[in-house]
């Protein structure tokens, strides 16, 4: 077995027959696919970013990929580099290391060697991995590894919930296995939007054109901006890019599909998803949230018409993706997690580290609880009351 690590984008681009044969011998997900994690790169990389991709190869064979990149950062005086896993920013989704089963340890025992190596040889100071299945076995061998060899080791296994749901043989176990009251409500409300003439239209793969991805951006905005925030798309014209190229444009490891409710040849809800392998997943949505038919829950009912295509089609597991919002709990969803977890090796500047990955969590926590559009709307607010 041979360690190879790519630090270029030629060298990355010239992996992509080898990803792909690695991918689907795996049945690897939509976000460990070449093509999401390249396109991911070529809008996401910035000056100070390097490529680190870990390559494991068996004679001409990949059979493990750690796709890494690194971050040289410098507040003030302190100059110091991490380590993450490409598409962390933004392009939310499920991210652990690809491995051909066959070669799993030996795979799992050359990814810590070249880890060790690039602490050792100071490529890196702290190698930071989130988005990874709270399941995941070689993610949990990498852990033990440090843990039991005295590196600094910060792991939340629970980090973000996220929400899954195994699918049965079909639709109608499906509608049966679901509560009483959730089971009539849903069988009223798609009976309402058929009598109200709302027609299901559904694109899949090279049928998504560039004006279809817009009418979706359109309706994900709708929603967002209902609630006054900006949305992903208005938040980052980047994931607006990156999105629409993954979705508009044809490859062979996922399939796209595009879901709309239309009344009057007009578009008011929408669902996107993606299906690899034996996974159908629940990416983003959309509706115009002053609809006329608002009341009869068009977005929930769209998303059951996914659901019902993802059991017609066999797949065996429904991603609702990250969140804890009630309608993926009532369409039959259990809590799954998302883990986290910082590595560090032991250093003089490694305190300062420690700190300084502590005060970006308080950061985070501080944008979540005091987010500006949210502050903004109270001021607003408080002055209406005081002009009164």
């Amino acid at each position: 077995m041979v360690i190879k690590v790519i630090t270029n984008d030629s060298d990355f681009a010239s992996l992509e027959k080898h990803w792909i044969n690695l991918h689907g011998k795996m049945n690897g997900t939509v976000f460990q696919s070449f093509f999401w994690n390249f396109q991911w790169w070529k809008f996401y990389k910035k000056e100070n970013n390097e490529l680190l991709i870990i390559t494991v190869w068996n004679d001409n064979e990949i059979v493990g990929i750690l796709p890494l990149f690194k971050e040289n950062i410098k507040i003030g005086p302190l100059k110091f580099n991490r380590s993450r896993l490409l598409c962390v920013y933004q392009a939310y989704g499920e991210y652990e290391p690809l491995i051909n089963p066959e070669y799993k340890n030996i795979v799992i025992v050359k990814f810590i060697e070249q880890i060790k190596e690039f602490f050792k040889d100071r490529t890196l100071k702290w190698a930071s991995f989130y988005g990874f299945p709270y399941i995941s076995e070689s993610m949990s061998e990498i852990i033990k590894y440090f843990k039991e060899h005295k590196y600094i080791v910060l792991h939340k296994p629970r980090i973000v919930t996220r929400v899954v749901m195994q699918l049965p043989d079909s639709w109608e176990e499906y509608i049966n296995s679901l509560t009483n009251n959730e089971k009539t409500m849903l069988q009223r409300r798609i009976k309402s939007l058929k009598k109200n003439n709302v027609e299901l239209e559904i694109l899949k793969d090279q049928e998504i054109k560039t004006e279809d991805f817009k009418d979706f951006v359109r309706l994900h905005t709708a929603s967002w901006e209902s609630k006054g925030f900006p949305g992903f798309f208005k938040a980052s014209e980047n994931f607006e890019k990156f999105l629409s190229k993954i979705v508009t444009t044809n490859n062979n490891e996922t399939i796209r599909k595009l879901y709309f409710f239309k009344k009057d040849s007009r578009r008011f809800a929408a669902v996107l998803s993606f299906f690899s392998h034996p996974i159908c997943y629940f990416y983003l949505s959309g509706m115009e949230q002053n609809h006329e038919l608002k009341k009869y829950s068009p977005g929930k009912v769209l998303l059951s018409y996914v659901i019902k295509d993802a059991i017609e089609a066999n797949y065996k597991i429904f991603d609702f993706q990250g969140g804890k919002e009630t309608y993926k709990y009532q369409l039959g969803g259990k809590s799954d997690y998302y883990s986290k977890v910082d590595i560090f090796s032991k250093t003089l500047a490694t305190p300062i580290l420690v700190t300084l990955h502590y005060l970006i969590q308080l950061r985070q926590v501080l944008l979540t609880f005091y987010d500006y559009n949210k502050f903004s709307r109270l001021f607003r607010r408080m002055i209406a009351k005081l002009k009164r």
